[in-house]
């Protein structure tokens, strides 16, 4: 049975990418802090994500710091770690595999968002009304719109 997370995590550095053992693919590496709890109660967990989707190396650029991402990640397991700073106590860190995400936050911070042009002349131009389906219910003839 594999354990999973669902939650957002806020990017601490930018993504990075490296090649398959074989050389035929590229994956990417995402890491941050995911907060867990709430109030008083809440803690951040250090979390390290493997991207093993093919187009890792596409959207890895994306993937930058400060940015927050709402993740489902698999085959989780703690794995621990000495800091640089050997006075430091041994620390843990959350690792996985990064199976989907999506940006959060503001459309603007989404790769590939472009702003829409002359947005007060495409507000005020009518939209077109559909032409009604026609079906074989018996139901065509009735003249009423209805309001939903």
């Amino acid at each position: 049975m594999s354990t999973y997370l669902v939650g957002n995590i806020i990017l601490g550095q930018d993504a990075r990418t490296f090649p398959s053992q074989d050389g035929t693919r590229t994956f990417a590496s995402v890491q941050g802090w995911w907060k867990h709890g709430r109030g008083d109660d809440a803690k951040f967990q250090w979390i390290d994500l493997k991207m093993l989707t093919p187009g890792a190396e596409k959207i890895a650029p994306s993937l930058t710091k400060g940015k927050t991402i709402h993740v489902i990640a698999s085959q989780l397991h703690v794995e621990t770690y000495q800091p640089k700073d050997a006075a430091k106590p041994m620390q843990a860190k959350l690792v996985g595999i990064l199976d989907r995400f999506d940006f959060v936050g503001r459309k603007e911070d989404s790769p590939g968002y472009s702003p829409p042009t002359d947005t007060k002349q495409r507000a005020a131009e009518p939209r077109e009304r559909p032409a009604p389906v026609k079906s074989n219910t018996g139901f065509d003839d009735m003249d009423d719109d209805i309001p939903f």
